[in-house]
């Protein structure tokens, strides 16, 4: 506690002040130590609260971490290093391919961003198998103005070469 004299330390037990001899009254000792009585009740919630913000901040930070999106040319890179199921694999591949053809078709491809793709077999233009991919992405028109688009590539059977974008909306 501090002297309200001479502004010093005083133990929590001292009746008087040691530096000016300053005489503490029954009630200020009392208020003390419901003061610290207090204190010390709140002192593990405290803790408890410290603890727990930091771990909704751990938290948070791995969910940022772990949502950031693949770009296009990642999830190419992905589909032809993945070798578990080769049918998901080459989904995965041409969904990437298609994403990455969209993008190189736009007036700023530094503005796009996937949004989502879908692939599904289909037949190329020449009746050969291959993938026909939906993707929807996000990106500046003409006018500087972030607009969500659709578009619908044609990929071939191994997902490494978008052969048509059919409609773009």
């Amino acid at each position: 506690m501090q002297c309200p004299n001479c502004l010093g330390d005083v133990p929590s037990a001292a009746k008087a002040c040691r530096r000016c001899g300053h005489a503490f009254s029954e009630g200020q000792l009392e208020k003390q130590a419901a003061f610290e009585k207090r204190a010390k009740m709140a002192a593990p919630y405290v803790s408890g609260l410290a603890i727990l913000t930091v771990l909704v901040l751990l938290w948070t930070c791995t969910r940022q971490q772990a949502a950031q999106p693949l770009t296009p040319s990642e999830r190419v890179e992905a589909g032809r290093k993945a070798s578990s199921d080769k049918l998901a694999v080459l989904e995965y591949r041409a969904e990437g391919t298609a994403a990455e053809a969209v993008k190189q078709r736009l007036n700023d491809p530094a503005s796009f961003e996937l949004v989502g793709a879908s692939a599904m077999p289909g037949k190329t233009d020449d009746g050969s198998p291959g993938w026909i991919v939906g993707v929807t992405y996000r990106a500046k028109n003409g006018f500087g103005a972030v607009m969500t688009n659709n578009a619908i590539v044609s990929v071939d059977q191994q997902g490494e070469a978008a052969l048509k974008i059919i409609d773009i909306r």
